[in-house]
């Protein structure tokens, strides 16, 4: 799986997917935090609580730092995918999403155009 290149400048993406960890949780947690509270980029299924981050993506951009995550929804199983950047200080005020899509676990294999990581 290859990250989507941004519209807005060409990022080098770099996989962190073998090294998930705790900075990348506090990153989406920051990220799920921005959708609750401003409504905007809602999956219209369930996309928390997050389970296992299953892939991680980065790139760096002056001051902000783009995302791809893949992650799974405990108990459900839905997977999610989000595409996101943060610019200045880490908050969920300063997360800018691009894209942010679900699938039910139960639809994983029916939709083979949809691209997941």
């Amino acid at each position: 799986w290859i990250p989507a290149i941004s519209e807005e400048e060409d990022l080098l993406w770099l996989s962190e997917s073998r090294h998930i960890g705790p900075k990348h949780m506090e990153v989406l947690n920051l990220a799920i935090e921005n959708v609750r509270q401003t409504g905007k980029h809602k999956p219209d299924i369930p996309y928390e609580p997050v389970g296992r981050i299953t892939h991680v993506y980065k790139a760096s951009a002056e001051e902000e730092d783009w995302y791809e995550m893949a992650y799974e929804v405990t108990p459900s199983g839905n997977i999610c995918h989000a595409r996101f950047n943060i610019k200045g200080a880490a908050s969920w005020e300063n997360v800018h999403f691009q894209d942010f899509r679900c699938l039910k676990k139960s639809d994983l294999g029916k939709h083979r155009n949809y691209i997941m990581p």
